[in-house]
Formats: C-alpha cells, structure tokens, sequence
C-alpha cells in the first residue's frame, strides 16, 4: 500500500509538475509569436482637433521632452506671423508643458514647416524644416502674385531657441537653384557644429525633378561651413523615403539613409516584394534603401545599398551598429555593424510599419509606428521581431517619434492622428526580456 501510494503520490506531483510546465509555455506562447507586453506609465494628450501635427520628439539631459512640428501659428499664445509656420514645445520630464512657441512669416508669405530638433550644447533647440516665404529665404520663392514667384519652391530653414524658449536666430538655408525645392528632415551635433540632412530638386530642361541628398553643415550661429548635394544616379527621393535621423559618428563624421526609386522609368524598373516565408505581396518599382557614412568635411566615405520597397524609412543606431527599415505592403528591416557591413535582413509580414528606433537594454531596439493603430515593436539583437497594439489612443493613431524614459525598460512615445488631428506623449514600460 505504502507502494501504491508513494506511486499515486509521484503520478499527483508529476501531474502537477505538467500542468505547471504547460502553464508556462502557452505563457511564453504570446512572445515566442510575436507579442509584445506593454504597461502605460502616462498618456498625455497635445492636441485635440486642431491642426498642430507633431512631427519629432526628443529627450533634453535635464530629463525634459520638447517636440517640435507644424501647423495653425494663431493656436500657439504669442506667436509670430499667421497661417501655417513651426510649432515647438518643451514639456517636464512627466509630459506636462512648460513652454510652446510658433513662428510663421508674415502674410502673404506665410508658410514654415518643422520636421525634427535636437538639443544645441548650451541647452537651446534647433528645429529645421522648410520656408516658402520670400521674407526669409532672400529670393521670391513663396506663393505670390509676383510672376519671379514659384508656388512650387521653397527653402530649407532653421530656428535657435533658448532653453526659456527665447527665440535667438533664424535662417533660410536655400540651395544654388534659381528656384529652389529644398527641405530638411533630419539633424544631429557634431564636432563644431551641426549637420542638416534633407533633399533638394535638380531640374534638367524637358525631365522632371530629381531628388538628391542634401547634407549642411552649420555653426553655433546658424552659418553654413559647408553644403553638398549627393546624386544617386537617376533614382529620386521622395519625402518619405527619407529616414528622420541623422546618427553622428565617433570620427566627427554621420551616418544617414535613403531609399531612392527609380524615378526615370518608372513602369519598366519594377520588382517583387516577397516576404521571407515566400508571401508575394505584389510589385513595385525599383527601390533600395542607401546607407552613406559621410565624413567631417560632408564627403562619402562608404555606401552600401540592400532592395527593399518603402514608403516609410527610419533609422536608429545602438553601440553594434545601425539598424534601418521600411514599410510597402511588408516590413522589412536590417542590421549593420558600424562599418556598414551587413549583418542580417528580415523581411515579415504582417507586421507594423515603423517610423522610428530606439535603443533596447538587450542590445536590440524597441520600434514605434502603426498597423491600423498604434503599434510598438522590439526586434532582437539577431533579427526576431515581437510587437503589440497599444490600445487608449483614437483609432488610425500612429507612433511618430520615441525617446528615452527615466528607466531602462521605459520610452516616451509621440503619437498623432490626423485628419481631426489628436497628438499626445505616452511614457510605456516594457518588460525586459
């Protein structure tokens, strides 16, 4: 008896033991798949149905946010000009806002648009993006009656505040083109200065426009040292298939991207967009997206390209190197180390679309973005992709920009939705795995 039931005994505990261990593993079910566990820290909404659209965020050192984008000058208490022009805010370190400024030229020439900032070395912003106004490029580019005019062009730009919020300088940045098409996305310190990366219009008779780099480098007073435009032979970039981040290298110089597309034969250059598992999600035109590690004096020092159709590029970077991805129909994301050798690339679907990347304590990188909501993601140090919607947003909300929280498994996410523009930051914590 005392057999039989030291055996029962075994069998309950063995029993119990496989319940346990059956427990565990659909558990670990979700994140094997591909889920990702997610907490809200805070969410803060910073617009609500007017058109103020957020287009960057960062993290200053003494712990606070500020962002920086475009829309309605007159919304923003003490603005300048009218009509459309920069939208900047600084918030505390819990979202909460301290300060917001709009600059706009004054009418008719009326129309700035910020796409991203950094923090300057004596804790000011700088935020670029474009001007259309004739007032501050020097040269009649915004829309007009005067026949000089072009409705079509339009200059990169820049602003200085203080850490107060005090407006120090403003600049246009126009390119040699009589009438220029030139904007800036993209911006970073480096070694006495700071980098500008955006595109710029080259015009030959009887074709349209091509799209090229444009890299600038400017001093603390906003002065240019020095300007290149960078060709990609006949492919053409288009505004989203520019990533929003300019990474500074170790020897002074940047790493950016692009994804050019074959913008001369459109109809012949196509190719199959083909997910890993051997998904064909249909055809696009001939696209790859460009690494460039561009030196101190703006030269290219090395480039190297992967295929990938995208109408949404984002780059990020951790200590092992950089990390670049795009979204057309499938996501598809790669890995290079930081002599732009490349590691490996994925390609998944369905999966979210990413706009940008953040550092991970695993030495991964945690990705904001959307499927048809909100969306964060975590890819691995190897490549394995895990992501969630994150719910408490409106519908059609996607993830613009992120940026560190106070903790390791913390990030602050800036999130939009427009049309009946909704924006807000969201603090998210997520598990380290």
């Amino acid at each position: 008896m005392r057999f039989v039931g030291t055996r029962r005994s075994v069998s309950s505990v063995a029993r119990k033991a496989l319940v346990i261990l059956l427990a565990a593993l659909l558990t670990a079910v979700p994140c094997a798949a591909g889920s990702l566990d997610y907490s809200i820290v805070w969410n803060r909404s910073l617009v609500s149905g007017k058109f103020q659209l957020p287009q960057a965020l960062i993290r200053a050192s003494d712990g606070s946010y500020a962002l920086a984008g475009y829309g309605l000058v007159e919304l923003v208490p003490g603005s300048v000009g009218a009509l459309i022009g920069f939208w900047t805010e600084r918030l505390d370190r819990d979202g909460k806002p301290m300060w917001q400024r709009g600059f706009a030229a004054e009418p008719p020439k009326r129309r700035e648009e910020a796409h991203t900032l950094i923090e300057t070395r004596d804790g000011g912003f700088l935020v670029v993006g474009a001007t259309e106004s004739d007032s501050l490029a020097g040269r009649p580019v915004g829309q007009t009656n005067d026949p000089r005019s072009s409705p079509q062009s339009s200059a990169g730009f820049a602003i200085k505040y203080g850490g107060d919020g005090l407006l120090l300088w403003k600049k246009a940045i126009a390119g040699p083109a009589e009438k220029p098409s030139d904007s800036f996305y993209a911006t970073a310190a480096v070694d006495a200065g700071y980098v500008l990366s955006g595109k710029t219009a080259i015009r030959s008779k009887g074709k349209s426009p091509t799209w090229a780099l444009r890299v600038v480098k400017l001093n603390e007073a906003g002065d240019v040292i020095w300007d290149r435009t960078i060709l990609d032979g006949e492919f053409s970039i288009r505004a989203d298939s520019m990533s929003r981040k300019v990474v500074p290298a170790s020897d002074g110089g940047f790493v950016v991207a692009t994804a050019p597309a074959d913008g001369g034969w459109p109809d012949f250059g196509q190719m199959d967009i083909v997910s890993d598992d051997g998904k064909v999600m249909g055809k696009q035109r001939s696209q790859r997206a460009v690494l460039l590690k561009i030196d101190a004096e703006g030269r290219v020092v090395k480039r190297v390209e992967v295929p990938g159709a995208t109408e949404h590029l984002a780059l990020g970077a951790n200590a092992n190197g950089y990390i670049v991805s795009g979204y057309f129909k499938l996501l598809w994301y790669a890995f290079f180390d930081t002599d732009l050798n490349l590691k490996w690339k994925k390609s998944v679907t369905p999966a979210t679309k990413i706009n940008a990347f953040y550092p991970a304590p695993d030495g991964g990188f945690y990705g904001v973005g959307a499927t048809s909501q909100l969306a964060i993601a975590h890819i691995s140090p190897s490549g394995e992709l895990r992501q969630e919607t994150v719910r408490g947003v409106p519908d059609d909300t996607e993830g613009r920009d992120i940026a560190a929280g106070d903790r390791p498994d913390e990030f602050v996410i800036l999130w939009s939705r427009v049309p009946q523009t909704r924006a807000g930051l969201m603090k998210v914590r997520v598990p380290v795995h």
